[in-house]
């Protein structure tokens, strides 16, 4: 399941108005058709969005703007108490702390020290659901791990800036997330996105909160105003939310994207 996708034209849900600096090119042919993605209705849920944003503004660290287990205990308890009653069934996590995709795993297991499994088995103990703050387009694992369902190892994803199309090449510095980003029309790309959604779906996770999506098209991001670079161009961005939209929408995962 995916969110609303901003600028579609008529029933084309791929056909988005370009984003500011990122020239125009023609879809790609072939791109899958996923049908009405407009119907959905979206979660109500708590964040650690809040914590997260003071925590860092206090100059905390990163692990320290993160919730422990027994800090998510205690959030689940209250959740559950003051606000399942009027809807609000589901909690999500965000952008802070370290990804860490432990025991081989080519996706992220843990967010500094908290095991997602674990918090997931929480929250379903209170009757409560749960979104992840994660990205496909990001490696977590060490390069050498297999794509799900491939002989394909993930390092192969990697930008190659010898054969990969650029939107810039000049950074002006490195981009929000620390993580290498997945050139998604790579050989595996598609395994590698439909392994991701699988995962969390088996995991147990409801939705998927996606950030950071201009980046990924053109580098450029429109809130600092700055090329995080390098951005991979209109036709691999299509692609790479073809792919999304698929795989939500076979192991029933809601996305929420953000573009940033």
């Amino acid at each position: 399941m995916l969110t609303t996708l901003y600028g579609c034209s008529d029933n084309n849900y791929y056909d988005m108005k370009p984003p500011t600096r990122a020239r125009y090119t023609p879809l790609p042919p072939g791109l899958p058709d996923v049908g009405d993605i407009h119907t959905h209705k979206a979660p109500l849920y708590w964040s650690t969005y809040e914590f997260m944003k003071m925590s860092e503004w206090a100059g905390k660290e990163h692990d320290d703007c993160v919730f422990t287990l027994d800090q998510w205990i205690e959030v689940l308890d209250w959740v559950k108490e003051e606000l399942l009653p009027y809807g609000y069934d589901m909690v999500c996590t965000d952008g802070s702390g370290s990804f860490r995709a432990l025991d081989g795993s080519p996706y992220m297991t843990h967010q500094t020290s908290v095991a997602f499994k674990d918090l997931v088995k929480e929250a379903h103990d209170r009757g409560l659901r749960v979104g992840i703050y994660d990205n496909p387009m990001w490696i977590h694992c060490d390069d050498n791990i297999l794509i799900p369902g491939t002989d394909i190892p993930v390092g192969t994803l990697r930008y190659n800036p010898e054969t990969d199309y650029a939107e810039t090449t000049k950074p002006d510095k490195p981009g929000p997330s620390d993580e290498p980003l997945a050139v998604i029309t790579h050989p595996g790309g598609k395994e590698w996105i439909d392994g991701f959604f699988k995962y969390y779906h088996d995991l147990g996770v409801d939705m998927i909160r996606m950030d950071f999506l201009s980046l990924y098209e053109e580098g450029w991001s429109r809130t600092d105003r700055i090329f995080y670079g390098p951005g991979f161009g209109r036709v691999n961005y299509a692609w790479f939310l073809a792919y999304c939209a698929e795989a939500a929408k076979k192991y029933n995962i809601f996305l929420s994207l953000v573009s940033n």
